[in-house]
């Protein structure tokens, strides 16, 4: 095949032959792969542009993801193969950024953490459940909420029960309402039950005395 023409329409290039077919691939793979009118083209190098074609564009998409926010990898190979790019491609750019270190689940998970327990007060088991949603390796998970001590948990858990008790749906129950929807709240919220009895017995809610 001859290339007959090349004619830009955006970013793109739409490169003609003169057998009436034609690809549209990006500007750049037209000046990297030096294409002019008239340059003889067989079918595995108009192949070879087109894979070309397809990794400059989930590369872009990608970084366009992680611009955004953090992903796992897990998280960020859904939203490509939802853009309906090829799967083995997307694998091959994944590990290209992982490589470049554009893509990192340990610090994923450590903002992650940072973000769901320390600002949102969620508990740990909780937090765990959702990385394992998000593909995060289990011992990656681990080794991250190994720094968050029993201390740090209860803590936050006793800020969020007495804030809790504080409200208006809690003044006219019982010793046992309120201990079962205390304990409702804090499982739902991630905590593990040790640490919800720890802070059910600081609060010394069997006097109805909250501290």
């Amino acid at each position: 095949m001859i290339i007959v023409t090349l004619r830009k329409k955006g970013n793109n290039v739409i490169v003609q032959f003169n057998d009436g077919s034609s690809i549209l691939v990006d500007y750049k793979i037209v000046t990297d792969a030096g294409l002019r009118k008239n340059d003889v083209i067989d079918e595995s190098k108009k192949n070879e542009l087109l894979i070309l074609n397809e990794k400059l564009k989930i590369k872009e998409a990608a970084i366009k993801l992680i611009s955004r926010r953090l992903h796992s990898k897990h998280e960020l190979i859904n939203k490509l193969i939802k853009k309906k790019f090829d799967k083995k491609l997307i694998n091959d750019t994944i590990e290209e950024l992982i490589s470049k270190h554009y893509l990192n689940d340990y610090e994923f998970c450590k903002a992650y953490v940072e973000e769901r327990f320390y600002r949102k007060k969620i508990g740990i088991n909780k937090i765990k459940a959702e990385l394992i949603k998000k593909g995060i390796e289990r011992n990656i998970i681990e080794d991250v909420l190994y720094l968050i001590d029993d201390n740090s948990s209860f803590h936050t858990a006793y800020e969020l029960a007495k804030k809790k008790l504080s409200s208006y749906q809690f003044k006219k129950l019982d010793n046992q309402k309120i201990k079962q929807k205390l304990f409702s709240f804090l499982s739902s919220r991630g905590y593990p039950s040790d640490i919800i009895f720890k802070v059910m017995d600081k609060l010394n809610i069997h006097e109805n005395e909250w501290t």
